[in-house]
């Protein structure tokens, strides 16, 4: 569920997605509240894409939930990525992390995680 309908993130936290494989993938905000940095990363640990999401405007009363879920903007990873690493919104920024620099993973124990 992400960050979706949960209290902003704790200071020097962060949430990895951990994915079988790699397909181009799009997050969105679902009742998340707050801003986030989200960055995408292939098996390689080479980054995608970063994002920072918005929060959206939560869902309105009687508003249905494919009505909802249709306004919510998509970010996509542009490439073939297998990991989501979602943190506090400005700290790609700070830690100095740009579209194709790498981040080192433990990808084997990762896998051996989602393939469960």
């Amino acid at each position: 569920r992400g960050m979706g309908a949960r209290r902003p993130f704790p200071p020097g936290t962060a949430m990895l997605f951990v994915n079988p494989n790699d397909i181009v993938r799009r997050y969105w905000m679902l009742e998340c509240s707050v801003d986030i940095d989200v960055a995408f990363i292939d098996r390689f640990g080479r980054i995608t894409a970063m994002h920072r999401m918005k929060a959206e405007a939560p869902r309105k009363p009687g508003e249905s939930l494919d009505r909802y879920t249709a306004r919510l903007h998509r970010y996509s990873s542009r490439r073939p990525a297998r990991y989501a690493l979602e943190l506090p919104a400005g700290e790609l920024s700070r830690l100095g992390l740009k579209v194709g620099g790498t981040i080192p993973l433990p990808h084997q124990p990762l896998q051996a995680l989602a393939r469960r």
